[in-house]
């Protein structure tokens, strides 16, 4: 009788600390009023290309010079119904060409800001796929190593795009995750110069990872 009453102590004391970790164990990623806090496009493969040519790069932490939208940025989502998202991203980037024999080492500096909407599947508890459509817009300086009375040649760049991400979101701990997924950045207009001439629409196609967390 004692061993009896022994073991169904033993039984209600582990079935209370299963029910505390259970307790403890935060929410699934996606659930409603959730705020997501990530850092995007830390590194990845970008396929870029304009009417005149077309280039590949591998990049980490925002050291290619092909593309100036496929640049790291940080972004901000909250679940607003359901598993649908609304957020935006932003980011300051500055990359440096070196010179070739028919063009002279550039500068490039500025901001990119983005708007988006999203829907996040859960695949189980801790993977999750999040497919996104945004608009992009992207505000650069250019400034040549080449020099013209004093003064060095530069030129203004705006950029915008439609942009297409579906990152797989895979927990690694308690509200942490990485991404990692395919990108599509699709140049609807730009303008650059004093002039405001027009800039050919520029399209990127890529793989980009990072990492983010969730309250």
């Amino acid at each position: 009788m004692r061993k009896i009453a022994s073991t169904t102590a033993f039984a209600a004391a582990l079935l209370a600390g299963v029910g505390a970790l259970a307790a403890d164990e935060p929410p699934m990623f996606g659930e409603r009023h959730q705020m997501v806090l990530s850092a995007e496009r830390l590194f990845g493969y970008t396929h870029s290309s304009l009417p005149y040519r077309s280039t590949d790069d591998l990049s980490l932490l925002g050291d290619t010079s092909t593309s100036t939208i496929a640049q790291p940025r940080v972004a901000f989502d909250v679940f607003v119904a359901g598993r649908l998202t609304a957020g935006g991203a932003a980011g300051y980037f500055r990359v440096r060409s070196s010179s070739s024999m028919f063009q002279p080492a550039t500068t490039t500096s500025g901001v990119a800001l983005a708007a988006r909407v999203g829907y996040a599947a859960a695949v189980g508890r801790r993977v999750a796929l999040w497919p996104r459509l945004g608009f992009t817009f992207v505000h650069h300086a250019t400034e040549s190593d080449v020099v013209f009375q004093g003064i060095p040649a530069s030129s203004t760049t705006t950029v915008y795009a439609l942009t297409v991400e579906v990152p797989v979101i895979v927990m690694v701990a308690p509200r942490f995750f990485v991404e990692l997924g395919p990108t599509y950045d699709h140049g609807v207009e730009g303008h650059t110069g004093s002039l405001d001439a027009l800039y050919p629409k520029q399209n990127d196609l890529g793989v980009q990872a990072g990492l983010g967390g969730y309250f």
